[in-house]
């Protein structure tokens, strides 16, 4: 198996594109934004919300990954271009998330607030890891 796509990639930006997706995640679940109404609709508690460490170890590795291929799509699909990286990112985001948690709640049942405020942070997460990722 060929990695040499990887070479291209800025290692350092998708790290911090990670970072700040997860202080995105942060901000976007705290009390203060979604947080209460996103607990209330997927039914956690406020107890529960505070013991989520290792959920939120295990968030930062798949931030990671997932920023890693919008490198690939962002450096490989065209030239890196900010305003491309955020057509690319959005698209993606709506793509790769909206529309599978969308499919995934027409079976959980789960209320459209939780769905868009789920998909809606991964899609502005997408956006602003795009923006660090081609502005490096």
């Amino acid at each position: 198996m060929d990695f040499s796509i990887f070479s291209s990639l800025d290692f350092m930006a998708i790290i911090v594109a990670s970072i700040a997706y997860w202080v995105l995640g942060m901000l976007w679940y705290a009390p203060f934004l979604f947080g209460k109404v996103w607990a209330a609709e997927v039914g956690i508690s406020e107890v529960a919300r505070k013991k989520m460490a290792m959920s939120m170890i295990l968030s930062f590795i798949g931030m990671f990954l997932s920023c890693t291929v919008l490198a690939l799509f962002v450096t490989h699909l065209v030239a890196p271009d900010m305003l491309r990286g955020i057509k690319i990112a959005v698209a993606a985001g709506f793509a790769f998330t909206f529309i599978p948690m969308w499919i995934a709640r027409q079976y959980q049942q789960s209320s459209l607030k939780a769905l868009f405020i789920d998909a809606f942070y991964h899609i502005f997460g997408y956006v602003l890891a795009s923006v660090i990722i081609t502005t490096w």
